[in-house]
């Protein structure tokens, strides 16, 4: 019963860190944009490239969370999965409340 629900939260996780491999290439290009055509600066996409990488590793360690066979190997993958998620979960909100004042500031 365990294992079923750590296949079932890990597969979850695999497939959301990739989708949101996805979100941050996205808001990166929309930033890009933006910075190009209105001239603004601002330090959110590299942040949000950083969140990438982060997204990708959680991606990568569910991954090894899934495939693991080894009890003890599969608890550490566990562990890293979850950190690294969580912490990137965390710096995509620091990011969101970054954006949403350095536009509400924006000609102030």
């Amino acid at each position: 019963m365990e294992r079923e629900l750590t296949v079932q939260l890990y597969t979850q996780m695999f497939a959301l860190g990739g989708a949101m491999v996805g979100v941050c290439l996205t808001v990166i290009g929309v930033l890009r944009l933006i910075i190009e055509v209105k001239g603004y600066r601002t330090m959110a996409d590299d942040l949000v490239a950083i969140d990438g990488i982060l997204f990708l590793l959680a991606c990568v360690f569910s991954f090894l969370t899934l495939k693991a066979t080894d009890p003890a190997k599969r608890k550490v993958f566990q562990r890293v999965t979850d950190t690294v998620f969580l912490s990137a979960i965390s710096l995509m909100m620091g990011i969101c409340a970054l954006i949403t004042w350095a536009f509400a500031h924006i000609g102030t």
